[in-house]
């Protein structure tokens, strides 16, 4: 069980909004901050107390600060006495910086594996780029200029920080976020499959799959769509609006990707398999079904024709159902080397020439080779019949 949530995030991504919904929901209690800036117009009475630099360093000597920050050239922190005051009955809520994060966040130990050592459920909040400026434009901040926006969201530095958090949301909707934070902390001690309500609340907030269309969310599943990109025959095609329709041969193969993206947190895999409609067709999923916690990139499953008819499978339609579990804790994020890797980067440089292939072509040199014996049985069996009918005729 955690002690509590640490919220960070973005500047200007809502993360005070959020703590004081949070605090008329239950019992959180929001930590105050210390910082050496000055009162701001949309501060709340309690949620900072202001202090001189000299006050600021004085504490920061002593050790009293469990964290401490300098962002827009004034100092943040969090006493260690204020966290320790609030009571057993209520749930601190921490207000810091991702590098004060950092410090309070989840740590792993390699032991008889991974040991889990979570002191407090850390959520990194961001936001579309309008609702920044917004903020920050209400702050009197300088508004990005796209430049700006472009460097933050691909800075390496805040990805890191973004996959240092158990949880990574948008907060588009202030109340879905805060029903979502809600509901991962009532679940952090348990795990288990995931119900429809807990994936929409997910995916509205940019978790589990980007690209995803709430529509396909079922009643503890989602439904992925064919996506454009498939390795088939030997070549990386795609599909397109003038070419909608994919046709795997009998006993041949396709390596087909999904429309949806997966953005997993550290506490969540997934299982997926084929529709039952593909499956009544003869299609097979022939590779592994399980997604890693922390898995971010396309998915990629691999279907086999075994029936002796094609089957169609058309841009955009649903072709497998992904299964969501809830870990009971979290562990480390996936960083193999097919994380966020397109379908090309998966293939082997002899593809084209794999068992598969292989098997297929062996496959077709026999049927060439079992029609030109056919041919020449029937052939014999026309003289042999001619003959007989000779001698009958006689």
């Amino acid at each position: 069980m955690y002690r509590g949530i640490v919220l960070t995030g973005t500047q200007g991504s809502g993360k005070m909004t959020i703590a004081r919904v949070l605090m008329q929901c239950g019992n959180f209690m929001l930590v105050p901050a210390v910082t050496t800036r000055q009162r701001r117009d949309d501060d709340v009475q309690g949620e900072y107390s202001y202090l001189t630099r000299d006050e600021f360093d004085e504490l920061a000597k002593s050790d009293e600060l469990l964290t401490k920050v300098t962002y827009g050239g004034f100092s943040y922190g969090i006493r260690k006495q204020d966290v320790e005051q609030i009571s057993e009955n209520s749930v601190p809520i921490l207000i810091v910086s991702p590098e004060s994060a950092r410090h309070l966040t989840a740590s792993f130990e390699l032991k008889s594996g991974y040991e889990h050592d979570n002191k407090y459920m850390t959520v990194f909040l961001d936001a579309p780029d309008g609702y920044l400026g917004e903020r920050l434009g209400a702050r009197g901040a300088p508004t990005l200029l796209q430049s700006e926006r472009e460097e933050r969201r691909t800075d390496r530095e805040q990805q890191e920080q973004q996959e240092h958090a158990i949880y990574s949301l948008r907060n588009v909707d202030v109340d879905d976020t805060a029903n979502l934070i809600l509901a991962l902390w009532d679940l952090s001690s348990r795990g288990g499959v995931l119900s429809g309500r807990l994936i929409r609340l997910m995916l509205k907030c940019g978790m589990l799959l980007d690209g995803a269309d709430l529509e396909q969310v079922s009643g503890a599943s989602y439904d992925l769509c064919l996506g454009d990109e498939y390795f088939k025959g030997g070549r990386l095609c795609s599909l397109a609006e003038n070419n909608p329709i994919l046709q795997v041969a009998p006993y041949d193969y396709a390596i087909v990707t999904s429309r949806e993206g997966s953005v997993f947190p550290r506490d969540i895999c997934a299982r997926f398999d084929l529709s039952n409609s593909l499956f009544c067709q003869g299609l097979i999923l022939s590779n592994g079904p399980q997604v890693d916690p922390g898995f971010r990139g396309p998915l990629f499953c691999l279907l086999f024709n075994t029936s002796s008819s094609p089957v169609m499978l058309k841009r955009g339609q649903h072709y497998a159902t992904l299964e969501f579990h809830r870990l009971i804790e979290p562990t480390a994020l996936y960083a193999g080397k097919y994380r966020g890797k397109r379908l090309i980067d998966y293939l082997p440089a002899n593809a084209s020439r794999g068992a598969i292939n292989e098997l297929k072509k062996e496959l077709e040199q026999v049927r060439k080779e079992a029609t030109s014996l056919q041919n020449v049985l029937w052939l014999l069996l026309t003289v042999l019949l001619a003959i007989i009918a000779l001698f009958v005729a006689r």
